[in-house]
């Protein structure tokens, strides 16, 4: 059973003076400035208010209101389905659903509640560590000659069609305290929203079903709600939010397999009893071999076939059939240059420091996502890959002489090359792992080794061995490696921005 909520002053004092001042205010009109400006003060109220809340299972009306901006995504600007719904809530509403969501998330951490592959809105959980996991299994599984069959499934508006009293019905499934049962009941309850465009406001209608938008309690009430999909589903799932690939590996180029078309049937009824709905036309499925001619089957979602591909964007990286990460890198060097080009256009006459700091926050970001995943071997691509950075450096430092070494530019603006980043970003990870700082369940992968040399560390671990080149330069084969061959005294740094300090004094060349 879930431990009482406690409010104490000095937990609000502390959440009022992290407030970030730049955020929006709510419907309440009251703004962040001035809540961290008098935390002191306004923590002796909130503290009371929030108090009674919780255990008067009401709420204010001004809590239950949502002031929605429309945000254009791409396409034709008259279609509403073309902008995305930016709602702004109280912030000391949030502040409320903080208080909930740490105790909640700590009653379901303790009692391992969370489905083991949701990685979405979970500490030391992301979008890589679910890249991660799933590149391991499909890679692993086609270096031993079979196949893997992938379903990508893609809920239609799923965080909006979550029913209000299937949600509570589930909640209680999970033994969470009864007031904080009833305080959701309440922020649910009687909800509305309105959309604001150009200092207008629209007419307020009532949401009665979803999860809020915009609200801090949110993410968690969806995850609890889709935590059961997986229960009497036998293939592999991995869940990142409403993000489903369901995976099987098929032996030596089999046909579909039917294991995996029994569990979509599983997975559409599902969604029936619990009122989701799958948009076919989005789904995707893929099979990634070895075999130079494999077919990919066809699979089926409530009678409607699903699309087959050969390329998928997955979280943000381009998945091929083929384990390749060409099209993914092409991909992001082109967004890069794209995106320096903007800042060429329009940073040109800022001074130095301006024209580093938009690089590093816009167009680094763009090369690094993810990059434990794809990071390249070949020589080659990493020279396209580095191009970026050299162009950049030079419009940073204002020099296109054709004489001037970019190697010398790099070395004076402090950056290093991209490759030493990646693989850098790629032992922190390990290092992670190995010290179970995350929660990605490794232990059969991180082994111990069969031999352990003089001049080893004691914290080797065992080598993966591969057949195929791709999976050899993935992530966990790779990183073991270069894991192995690390120093004493960096291995046995007592956490992990230690160990970062001495990747950064190594040659990781």
């Amino acid at each position: 059973m879930m431990q009482p909520v406690t409010i104490t002053y000095q937990g609000v004092v502390g959440l009022l003076e992290n407030i970030k001042i730049h955020k929006a205010c709510g419907p309440d009109g009251i703004c962040g400035a001035i809540l961290k400006r008098c935390a002191k003060v306004a923590a002796m109220f909130l503290t009371f208010i929030f108090d009674q809340s919780l255990n008067t299972g009401d709420i204010p009306e001004d809590w239950r209101q949502a002031i929605v901006h429309p945000v254009f995504k791409g396409g034709s600007t008259k279609r509403p389905e073309n902008y995305r719904p930016i709602s702004l809530t109280c912030i000391c509403c949030k502040m409320m659903e903080r208080v909930l969501v740490s105790s909640i998330v700590m009653h379901l951490e303790d009692f391992n509640l969370f489905y083991k592959n949701q990685h979405g809105f979970r500490r030391h959980l992301s979008c890589e560590s679910q890249l991660i996991m799933l590149c391991q299994d499909t890679m692993s599984s086609v270096d031993h000659r079979n196949s893997v069959d992938l379903v990508f499934i893609d809920f239609s508006k799923a965080f909006d069609k979550v029913p209000h009293d299937q949600l509570i019905h589930k909640l209680k499934m999970y033994n969470l305290d009864q007031k904080v049962i009833g305080w959701v009941q309440a922020f649910l309850a009687h909800r509305t929203q309105k959309v604001i465009i150009d200092n207008s406001y629209s007419n307020e209608v009532a949401v009665t079903s979803g999860v809020p938008q915009g609200s801090v309690l949110g993410p968690i009430l969806f995850l609890l709600y889709i935590n059961d999909l997986p229960d009497k589903i036998k293939c592999k799932v991995r869940i990142y939010a409403d993000d489903v690939v369901l995976y099987t590996e098929v032996m030596n180029n089999e046909p579909a397999s039917d294991n995996l078309q029994a569990d979509l049937d599983q997975l559409c009824r599902w969604c029936r009893d619990w009122k989701m709905s799958i948009n076919v036309k989005k789904c995707a499925v893929m099979r990634m071999s070895g075999h130079k001619y494999s077919v990919t089957p066809n699979y089926f979602l409530n009678n409607l076939e699903v699309q087959v591909v050969h390329e998928y964007k997955y979280l943000g990286v381009h998945l091929s059939s083929k384990c390749s990460w060409q099209k993914h890198i092409e991909k992001i060097i082109s967004k890069s240059n794209q995106m320096l080009r903007f800042i060429k256009r329009n940073f040109k006459g800022c001074p130095q420091t301006v024209k580093e700091t938009v690089y590093v926050s816009l167009v680094r970001p763009l090369l690094e996502y993810a990059s434990s995943v794809w990071d390249p071997s070949a020589e080659g691509t990493k020279h396209d890959i580095d191009m970026v950075q050299r162009r950049a450096a030079r419009f940073v430092l204002n020099d296109y002489d054709r004489t001037s070494s970019v190697t010398n530019m790099l070395s004076n603006i402090g950056w290093d090359d991209l490759a030493t980043r990646r693989k850098a970003a790629r032992l922190r990870t390990m290092f992670d792992l190995y010290h179970g700082n995350s929660k990605l369940d490794v232990s059969d992968i991180l082994l111990e080794p069969w031999y352990v040399g003089r001049n080893d560390h004691r914290k080797k671990i065992r080598r993966i061995p591969s057949r195929l080149l791709f999976y050899h330069n993935s992530f966990f084969p790779r990183t073991i490696r270069e894991w192995n061959q690390l120093p004493q005294n960096m291995i046995e740094a007592e956490n992990v921005k230690e160990f970062q300090k001495s990747l950064t004094g190594q040659n990781l060349r």
